[in-house]
């Protein structure tokens, strides 16, 4: 869920350094566009772009990849450059609305494939790929994954970036899918204006939400059967939705994470008209009060206005409607949101840091051990005495030395 790569000697080096260009506004005001129907074809997605708008050399990315991973990393550092585009996409109801993203070229004749990346939770607008300058984000680590050779794109989400506005629907699987496949026709569209071949290595990655918006993006390419995925590397995300919810409510403990299950809560309570119940349904008093009086919730509940453990945050009735079974509505919606029932066809590697306490080991064990039942291809890979935060870079790039190999 949250996204807290700790490169604090990196952001510092970077906010020194004097290599980073901006060539053009990264933050136009695009108005409603009417795309002419002589234009559109089956593959069209791309509405507008800007390009390119940042630009950043390889021996500045390489000097951070080396600082952030004591792994040998023996390639070749190209330049990069960014460009910023706005895509036609749909919200939680189906409406069309614009989407945003960037696409990362490498400066080579023939890039080795193409990387979906699709980022972590963040709870500002300035975070989004789209927003953001080299430093703590995933911006930095999708540029250099593009500057060892390959196209890298990573969509803003609905609720960043162009559409800032919209709430962003935290953990909901159909609008992250829908969205981040749109991003990927879009990038097919942009890279064919720029007479560039699509590559024919597709891989897919992402940590945390990222990990599960990664999973809901290779569960829609396989049913779309429009593009054939080469890898899918997917990091302690919430794939087990229902098994996480289970052991939620049974934990008699302080959960640092509850703020942001209340955040999914509240999207799945406003997405399903069979939830809509009022928060005294959920929580005691006083923090359903304190929940009501914020509104629509697009980030993480501040620890002031809650508990933090569950069960003195829930409700009995809550708590006993999940473990019962008796809430047969909030349980289908759940159910609907996890990402583990389907079978793969390509393969798929999974990590989790063994001392995970915000998004528990259990959600990548369960997707592992339901993959393999399935007759999926998929590997589990511990990394030791790594928690929530500390295996997310050994997460980017030991699927980064993976891909290369892949690839030699």
């Amino acid at each position: 869920m949250k996204n807290h790569l700790r490169l604090l000697v990196l952001l510092l080096f970077v906010l020194c350094s004097k290599e980073e260009v901006t060539l053009t506004d990264p933050n136009p005001t695009i108005p409603a566009v009417e795309v002419p129907k002589s234009e559109v074809t089956e593959s069209y997605n791309i509405i507008d772009s800007i390009q390119p708008y940042k630009s950043y050399s390889g021996s500045l990315l390489e000097t951070f990849a080396k600082l952030s991973t004591e792994m040998t990393l023996d390639y070749d550092f190209e330049n990069v450059a960014i460009t910023k585009i706005f895509f036609k996409t749909t919200n939680e109801n189906g409406a069309p609305i614009i989407g945003s993203g960037v696409v990362i070229l490498p400066a080579i004749e023939t890039p080795l494939g193409l990387v979906s990346f699709q980022h972590s939770t963040i709870e500002s607008n300035s975070e989004a790929p789209s927003n953001s300058a080299l430093g703590r984000n995933e911006l930095t680590v999708a540029s250099v994954i593009a500057n060892t050779g390959y196209i890298t794109i990573l969509s803003d989400y609905i609720g960043y970036g162009i559409n800032f506005f919209q709430r962003h629907p935290y953990e909901h699987k159909a609008s992250l899918a829908n969205n981040t496949y749109d991003m990927l026709l879009a990038a097919e569209s942009f890279l064919l204006d720029q007479e560039i071949d699509f590559p024919e290595s597709l891989y897919l990655m992402g940590y945390s939400e990222g990990g599960g918006a990664t999973l809901a993006l290779h569960e829609k390419i396989e049913k779309e059967n429009k593009f054939n995925i080469t890898q899918t590397f997917a990091g302690a995300g919430a794939y087990d939705k229902t098994e996480f919810l289970n052991k939620l409510i049974s934990t008699n403990e302080d959960l640092s994470f509850l703020g942001y299950y209340l955040w999914v809560l509240d999207v799945y309570n406003n997405f399903y008209p069979s939830l809509r119940k009022d928060w005294t349904y959920y929580v005691n008093e006083p923090y359903a009060t304190n929940l009501k009086a914020l509104g629509v919730i697009n980030e993480s509940v501040s620890e002031d206005l809650i508990s933090l453990n569950p069960t003195t945050l829930f409700t009995d009735d809550f708590r006993n409607g999940v473990s019962k079974g008796s809430n047969s509505e909030l349980l289908e919606v759940i159910a609907e949101n996890d990402l583990i029932n389907w079978n793969p066809v390509a393969p798929i590697s999974l990590f989790h840091g063994t001392l995970d306490d915000f998004v528990f080991p259990l959600n990548s064990l369960n997707a592992y051990t339901k993959f393999m039942e399935g007759g999926s291809e998929v590997e589990y890979i511990q990394i030791e005495d790594k928690d929530h935060n500390d295996a997310a870079i050994p997460f980017f790039f030991e699927s980064l030395v993976k891909i290369h190999n892949r690839n030699p």
